[in-house]
């Protein structure tokens, strides 16, 4: 399984379609981007797959993850709070409480190198 991740830099970082030239290009299992904004949501459109972003409360990013294989719906899964001064408050990652076995089929034509 490849798998990649991707800190997006909200809007002065990747595109919706930086992101489609890299799972062209290395076509991963499963991507994970972070600071991902409302623009990615038409990633399908260019590359085809799955999608789902689970925004952050109060910002225009949040936490997103595509795949060519479906995935069942992520759960937001509470992170623990930074106990250093001056860190970040307390976030969220998605999450999955189980996985469909087998894995899910990719989508046709999709094949590691």
């Amino acid at each position: 399984m490849k798998v990649v991740s991707w800190n997006l830099l909200r809007q002065i970082g990747a595109t919706v379609e930086d992101v489609a030239t890299l799972i062209k290009e290395q076509r991963p299992d499963l991507l994970l981007l972070q600071e991902a904004t409302r623009e990615l949501e038409a990633l399908p459109s260019f590359v085809g797959g799955h999608f789902h972003r689970v925004p952050l409360p109060d910002r225009i990013h949040g936490l997103a993850v595509w795949s060519p294989c479906a995935f069942p719906e992520p759960q937001a899964v509470p992170l623990p709070e930074s106990r250093m001064p001056g860190r970040v408050p307390r976030r969220v990652a998605p999450g999955w409480t189980s996985w469909p076995k087998p894995l899910p089929r990719p989508l046709p034509g999709w094949s590691q190198p």
